[in-house]
């Protein structure tokens, strides 16, 4: 009786029209919000993604790789410090990475004294590098296979040493090879994408990269910095594995601009007072020009790698520093690798930096250029801004032809006898 009558009072009929309304209207601006979005990412990637994949696309390829087999894990997760090479990574549980070797970086341990049955050879630099010298234990190793394969090298068995890290640039490479050049042969640095960037920088050549700045966050704003990256994965997780917000549009633009937020926040609090930061250990002079500035860079960049020789001539080690190749030059991008490959409008500076590297070879320094190496390639060889395609088991043709020019390249200056040619 009472529910009757409540629901012919006049006012409880007018309540409930209300919240009919509101609640119809929310939903009409969710659908138009969400066609709009719709019709917005249509237009600007030039054909649909789904949200799931847009999520995954946010990470690179050398991130996902590491994180990819533990959803709530992020890439900051597996990092350690380290307190020479800045960072490294860690197998600990719960994120640690399964193939992490004693140093922490990928592929065999490294030991403290020298084989006497192999012919070891430290392949160093950033993410490239890394995957290049393979990050997986079972995944195909295309320079240390060519080598064994196809030279004769006294008995002993060539051993590749992955020497490479998401992020790493110079002095990274140079400080790997002084704390393990008693137990190597040869060195092979690939590096210049992520030195490019700091060419023209405010910044010292030198600066460290933001995952140093991650697993060290009293050196900006103490454990906000933590703070922030950890709710930013948290709502990067949570959108990725929910069904709605992993396939609303509408959803996908509130959580990537809640994160935008939380990353401004972050950078907010940083200690504006302080007289010593990071920054400040890390400045340039405020009067120099950007050509200034830039030939500093350079500078800088000649200087390591001219160290690097000079400790190898030294040791009697063998040494060969290749230019790595980037999406921007020298390749004719597919459909695919133009929808990942990002901004290319820094090819131009690349280009520049590697004619003044290539200079060193009036000092009898060996240091190639495999910027060509893609250009009658017509397959997909970027997967985003600078890494090649692999497959789940660690296949990659990028990788293999880039395996395959090395070799090629490293032949006369390391006085490398081709099997065919010891037998007769």
């Amino acid at each position: 009786m009472i529910k009757m009558v409540g629901l012919k009072n006049p006012k409880f009929k007018k309540v409930i029209f209300v919240m009919t309304l509101i609640t119809l209207g929310i939903v009409i601006l969710f659908i138009a919000c969400e066609i709009s979005l719709i019709m917005y990412y249509l237009i600007k990637d030039k054909g649909y993604i789904p949200i799931s994949e847009r999520l995954l696309k946010e990470k690179n390829v050398y991130v996902r790789n590491i994180t990819e087999k533990k959803d709530e894990c992020s890439y900051l997760d597996t990092l350690f410090p380290h307190p020479y090479l800045a960072f490294v990574h860690h197998s600990n549980e719960p994120c640690g990475i399964e193939d992490i070797n004693n140093i922490g970086l990928f592929g065999p341990d490294y030991r403290s004294e020298k084989y006497d049955d192999k012919y070891v050879i430290l392949v160093t630099g950033g993410s490239v590098a890394a995957q290049f010298a393979q990050m997986r234990k079972d995944g195909p190793k295309y320079l240390q296979c060519i080598l064994n394969d196809q030279y004769i090298n006294s008995g002993k068995e060539f051993l590749i040493l992955n020497g490479g890290d998401g992020a790493w640039k110079y002095p990274q490479q140079l400080i790997l090879f002084i704390l393990y050049a008693d137990v190597i042969d040869a060195i092979i640095t690939i590096d210049g994408f992520n030195e490019n960037y700091m060419l023209g920088s405010n910044l010292r050549f030198e600066y460290p990269a933001n995952n140093f700045l991650e697993v060290n966050p009293l050196l900006n704003n103490g454990y906000k910095r933590l703070l922030g990256g950890f709710l930013r994965t948290k709502i990067s997780n949570i959108s990725k594995n929910n069904w709605f917000l992993s396939h609303s549009h509408f959803a996908y633009y509130l959580t990537k601009s809640l994160r935008k937020a939380v990353r401004s926040w972050e950078k907010s609090v940083i200690f504006d007072n302080s007289k010593t930061t990071i920054q400040s250990i890390f400045a340039l002079p405020k009067d120099w020009n950007d050509e200034k500035k830039f030939y500093w860079s350079i500078g800088q960049y000649k200087k390591y790698i001219r160290m690097i020789n000079y400790i190898a001539k030294d040791m009697n080690i063998k040494v060969s520093h290749f230019i790595q190749p980037v999406p921007a030059i020298h390749k004719n991008l597919t459909i695919e690798e133009k929808s990942v490959v990002g901004d290319l409008s820094y090819g131009e500076v690349y280009f520049k930096m590697t004619d003044e590297l290539l200079t060193l070879r009036n000092e009898a320094i060996p240091i190639f250029s495999l910027l060509d190496i893609y250009e009658n390639v017509s397959e997909t060889i970027y997967s985003d801004h600078i890494h090649c395609n692999k497959s789940p088991s660690g296949e990659s043709l990028g990788y293999k032809i880039m395996a395959e020019r090395i070799a090629e390249m490293i032949e006369k200056p390391w006085v490398l006898r081709k099997k065919t040619t010891y037998i007769k």
